[in-house]
């Protein structure tokens, strides 16, 4: 269900587990010179619309036919969108003064947006959710973390709000990160994801300014998931190096290097 972190050091680590059902999305791994991305197709919203309703641009904005849903650019701009399990505030809707999050995502990994435009874009409009039943889990939310090579980071959640983080590390998993409901427990909500965020929270806390490509890698071994909703593609971005490390299947024994120009 997917795991995210940043770790500002003497390198600027950021990394991303994508775990999901290899047959719930028809993903595609997307790499050339400007951005390193798993993207999907892009769908068209009008199924969602009142008939003849204007959609904004935003809702069908996007390159070469996908949406980029996690991913860095040369810049190092990083965004990862998590699902956020059983929180499902900010229903889709189409609207002007909406925007979905998979816009946010995919414009800051394009590198159409930089992330205090984000920010601005969040907090001037309402940021809403996917379709129903788009991804086939009821209740469901999402999420993202972003960040860049300036230090900055961004957690925007639909429904919850956005906060910028002055933190030198952030993870993110699969749980509201800004706010709980007052009901919450382990038994009554499902946390999702806490075993995940324990483990990569501890490895940043304990870590000191040189961590690095290795260590990152390291912490996405330690929480990677296997089975139906196993680890499907796992990178980790050094700002140092401008340049992306990467496997697939959670096969960490064989780490290839995607260099931006």
């Amino acid at each position: 269900m997917c795991t995210a972190f940043v770790r500002y050091g003497k390198d600027y680590i950021c990394g991303f587990n994508m775990d999901i059902n290899a047959e719930a999305m028809n993903w595609e791994l997307l790499m050339d010179e400007n951005r390193f991305a798993v993207a999907l197709p892009m769908a068209s919203p009008a199924g969602f619309a009142p008939k003849g309703a204007p959609i904004p641009p935003a809702y069908t904005d996007s390159e070469g036919g996908v949406l980029r849903i996690h991913g860095v650019n040369r810049n190092g701009c990083f965004a990862g969108q998590l699902n956020n399990m059983r929180f499902a505030k900010a229903a889709f809707e189409i609207g002007e003064d909406c925007v979905p999050l998979y816009h946010l995502v995919d414009g800051f990994i394009r590198g159409r947006y930089a992330l205090n435009e984000v920010e601005g874009l969040a907090r001037g409009k309402r940021v809403v959710n996917l379709p129903e039943g788009v991804v086939g889990i009821p209740d469901m939310g999402m999420h993202s973390l972003m960040c860049d090579g300036e230090g900055r980071i961004l957690v925007v959640e639909p429904g919850n709000g956005i906060a910028a983080l002055s933190e030198r590390y952030a993870v993110m998993t699969n749980f509201a990160v800004l706010e709980l409901p007052g009901d919450f427990t382990p038994e009554n909500f499902g946390y999702y994801g806490k075993d995940r965020y324990d483990t990569a929270l501890s490895s940043l806390r304990e870590s000191d300014d040189d961590f690095s490509v290795r260590d990152g890698l390291g912490l996405l071994d330690a929480v990677k998931q296997t089975g139906r909703w196993g680890t499907r593609v796992s990178f980790v971005y050094s700002g140092n190096e401008n340049a992306v490390y990467y496997t697939c299947e959670h096969d960490f024994a064989n780490i290839r290097v995607h260099r931006f120009a």
